[in-house]
């Protein structure tokens, strides 16, 4: 997941070229923030609706 953020972000050829999350303030700041709100839904998603899987509930059935 961490490096599908970084190539949405950056390119793939950027993750490709420097072997995982390029080292740009930019890249990092981005995948941090789309790892934080991910794991916030998961969070939210154990705790109020039975465990669905957090992929399933934010693309609906």
């Amino acid at each position: 997941m961490v490096l599908v953020a970084a190539g949405y972000f950056s390119g793939a050829g950027a993750v490709q070229k420097y072997g995982g999350v390029p080292p740009h303030p930019g890249v990092r700041a981005y995948v941090k923030a789309v790892l934080r709100r991910f794991y916030a839904y998961e969070r939210l998603l154990q705790d109020g609706a039975g465990g669905a899987s957090p992929a399933r509930a934010i693309a609906g059935p």
